[in-house]
């Protein structure tokens, strides 16, 4: 059995609060970018804008985590999505890009778009093939994968 290795990243957004978006990010074991916005859209002065992408340091795996392995031994399920849209500049929108592979057995990657009211649009590589069901009008395609 082989392991899952992927490579996770967001694109650049605007938060509300810079130390509290850096905080989460160091709990949740992100590795952060910053860049400043070359021209805004409202024509005001450009901001700092961040990513996140997984810590290697933290995170082996490369995706994004899904778990806290914090001080107590529940290991509770996190919700990224959730807790930085909280964090977010209401007129943001964080895409959350994700892509990984089991050896050549498995690929598959994910992708997420979302605001700061936690409205959401997921995207499935896997999606290709209802999509191509439908298209070209056949029931059934073998799988990329063995």
């Amino acid at each position: 059995m082989a392991n899952w290795y992927g490579s996770a990243r967001s694109n650049y957004f605007a938060v509300k609060d810079e130390a509290a978006f850096r905080a989460w990010a160091a709990k949740r074991g992100l590795e952060v970018w910053e860049e400043m916005e070359e021209k805004p859209a409202d024509g005001k002065d450009p901001r700092k804008l961040f990513g996140v992408a997984p810590d290697d340091a933290v995170n082996d795996s490369g995706g994004w985590p899904t778990v806290d392995f914090g001080a107590d031994e529940d290991n509770d399920e996190v919700d990224l999505i959730a807790e930085l849209a909280e964090l977010i500049q209401d007129n943001q929108i964080v895409v959350f890009e994700q892509i990984g592979s089991e050896k050549l057995r498995y690929l598959n990657g994910h992708a997420t778009a979302f605001n700061s009211a936690g409205e959401r649009i997921d995207l499935d590589l896997d999606d290709i093939y209802d999509q191509a069901k439908r298209r070209f009008n056949v029931t059934a395609i073998t799988l990329a994968q063995y």
